[in-house]
């Protein structure tokens, strides 16, 4: 699975999470089942999580590469990540 539906699967109904494994056991999933999912991300706002988790792990990692001593590509990795 992605993370984005591993993070909708913790937070779905029993019976949205037994919908969902249905969905995804299928080998082709047509315009229906894929709105469904899409439908359930949004109601369970999975991307503002996503887009919170992955501005607090930039966050640890610019820290914890700010305990190393400067230099030209330990700069240049926090400046890239701050542009994110």
């Amino acid at each position: 699975y992605t993370y984005p539906v591993i993070l909708l699967k913790e937070k779905a109904s029993k019976k949205e999470k037994q919908e969902i494994a249905e969905i995804l056991s299928k080998s082709v999933r047509g315009l229906k089942e894929i709105s469904r999912i899409h439908e359930l991300l949004y109601k369970y706002k999975i991307k503002n999580e996503i887009i919170t988790n992955l501005n607090d792990l930039s966050i640890k990692l610019i820290n914890f590469l700010k305990e190393f001593s400067e230099s030209e590509i330990r700069n240049l990795m926090i400046s890239k990540i701050e542009e994110l």
